[in-house]
């Protein structure tokens, strides 16, 4: 299929579960797929892109630096091209304890990777989108955005705030 064809496009959490699959299935309606993940199976996602005939372009890094996410996104762009789309799909569960057992590391690093790396990639890749007028950003949030998850308060926080943030860029 060639729906996408002449598109870019940039998932994050690639390298396994459902950002894999999403590059994937892109890739087979015509994408060009820029992968990234902080982990080192990401190149097999592109690996196996490239072996179904697409092209794609896999990048290492961690969306909660911002450094390293302008990196990776600069990275994509050279390869591919400009971003049409982007999959902002990575995050992680820390913790799963009640709150009084939660550490401040594992509540910062939630939000850190949900939110504040979904706002870091929504940064690099949302310039050039306002200046051609076209673009999309797809936030993978979860339903504890909206019903909470027991013993998972930075997990669902930050799918909330994340929930929140996609509301707002499309207003």
């Amino acid at each position: 299929m060639t729906l996408l064809k002449g598109k870019v496009v940039l998932i994050t959490g690639a390298a396994r579960g459902i950002g894999r699959a999403s590059a994937l299935l892109l890739a087979d309606q015509g994408a060009d797929v820029g992968v990234g993940d902080i982990s080192p199976d990401v190149e097999q996602t592109a690996i196996d892109i490239e072996k179904a005939g697409g092209k794609s372009c896999a990048v290492r890094f961690d969306i909660s630096d911002p450094e390293q996410v302008q990196r990776g996104v600069s990275d994509i762009r050279n390869a591919l091209g400009d971003i049409d789309i982007l999959v902002n799909n990575a995050g992680i569960v820390a913790n799963i304890a009640r709150l009084t057992k939660m550490s401040i590391e594992a509540w910062q690093q939630e939000i850190s990777t949900n939110l504040s790396g979904a706002f870091y990639m929504v940064k690099q890749v949302i310039g050039p989108m306002i200046e051609k007028q076209r673009g999309r950003i797809i936030n993978i949030s979860s339903g504890a955005a909206t019903g909470g998850l027991h013993k998972q308060i930075g997990y669902a926080s930050s799918k909330a705030a994340l929930l929140g943030m996609t509301k707002t860029i499309a207003l």
